[in-house]
This record gives structure tokens, C-alpha cells and sequence, in this order.
């Protein structure tokens, strides 16, 4: 099955989400929409997701807290054989050649983001 999340809490609790549920619908079957930053819906989501499944989200800032979420979720994800697309990212996690790779190099971004920017790991 396919599965669509939008969480509009981020922004504004009154923001029309019509067009990006719109966008939502070309690709999933079941559309999950909410306005709370604990974003139950998705947890719950992420749990019940099964292999062959797929999550689309409009966009990662509406679906992540930040880059360590964002790598968590795709880890999760690619463990239970689910597909990950974030439609305005353009960025797609599945088990292709492309796909692996973006995952990898998602979880390398993180394990950088703990260097000292100004004296680099090795100085």
C-alpha cells in the first residue's frame, strides 16, 4: 500500500493544505494529514508500514525533526523493505542501486554533522 503524510503544524494551523494534499493523492492510496509536532499519526504510520509498502511525504521538513530523524526513519523504513519519497525533496529511498545510495550518503551527512566545522575531525 501506498501512504501519503503531511504535517501542517510547523507553519501554521490554519494553512489550506488542499494542494499539497492533492499532490499526495497521485501517489498514495491512504493520506495522513496532521497539525501536532509530537506527530502520532506518523509514528503510528512508520509501525504499521510493511514490506512493499510505500511513504510518501510532500516534503522531509514536515515529516523530520532534522537530519538525525530523517536518517532513523529511512533505517527503519529500509529494514522493513518499505519505499521512503519525498515528492518536493525529490529524494527516493528504496532498494535500488540509486536509492541505497542515497541512504548511504544521508547517513554519512549525519555522521559529519558531529565535526568541529573549524578545526575538522583530524586537526
Amino acid at each position: 500500500m501506498n501512504y501519503g503524510y503531511y504535517n501542517y503544524y510547523i507553519t501554521d494551523i490554519e494553512e489550506d493544505v488542499s494542494a499539497i494534499r492533492a499532490e499526495l493523492e497521485k501517489y498514495a492510496d491512504k493520506i495522513v494529514v496532521e497539525s501536532l509536532s509530537s506527530a502520532p499519526k506518523y509514528f503510528e504510520l512508520l509501525n504499521q508500514v510493511k514490506e512493499g509498502d510505500a511513504v510518501y511525504v510532500y516534503d522531509i521538513q514536515r515529516s523530520c525533526g532534522g537530519l538525525g530523524d530523517l536518517v532513523d526513519t529511512l533505517k527503519l523504513l529500509s529494514n522493513k523493505g518499505v519505499k521512503f519519497v519525498s515528492i518536493r525533496d525529490d529524494i527516493v529511498v528504496d532498494d535500488s542501486e540509486i536509492g541505497k545510495c542515497t541512504l548511504k550518503a544521508l547517513l554519512v551527512a549525519h555522521t559529519l554533522t558531529g565535526v568541529d566545522p573549524i578545526h575538522g575531525k583530524f586537526c
